[in-house]
């Protein structure tokens, strides 16, 4: 990198101290014909939307990178409210989603289904399973 280059940079870091830093993102890297954009850990990261039957039959419904170590959170009883007091629970069902708003609104989307639907959901997929 050619030196007045550098000095500017590190110029530019210097002057915000007490602001957090911004982070350089690489300009896209050519590989032949297809452009392929440098993407941070966390943007390639799977999301889960979960359904979990509590003890009592309910289900519960929520989102997780990791689903199966979000169950052992809440069946150590330091998960959702709801779940506390409905230990233990156990996962039904899930799907990846390509990030957490995605999952968010899978979320939003199945609570406002009818108990059946859901169950319909659980069975179709554990018939995909079997």
């Amino acid at each position: 990198m050619e030196d007045s280059r550098k000095e500017q940079i590190d110029h530019f870091d210097r002057k915000r101290p007490t602001q957090q830093r911004r982070t350089r993102i690489p300009l896209p890297l050519a590989a032949g014909n297809v452009i392929v954009l440098a993407m941070s850990e966390t943007e390639q990261k799977l999301w889960y939307f979960y359904l979990a039957r509590c003890c009592d039959g309910s289900l519960y419904s929520g989102i997780a990178v990791d689903p199966v170590k979000r169950m052992e959170v809440h069946n150590s009883g330091k998960g959702a409210r709801y779940t506390r007091s409905r230990l233990p629970v156990l996962m039904v069902y899930s799907e990846p989603q390509p990030d957490q708003s995605s999952a968010l609104k899978r979320e939003a989307e199945v609570r406002k289904w009818s108990r059946k639907k859901k169950e319909e959901l659980v069975d179709r997929k554990a018939d995909e399973n079997s």
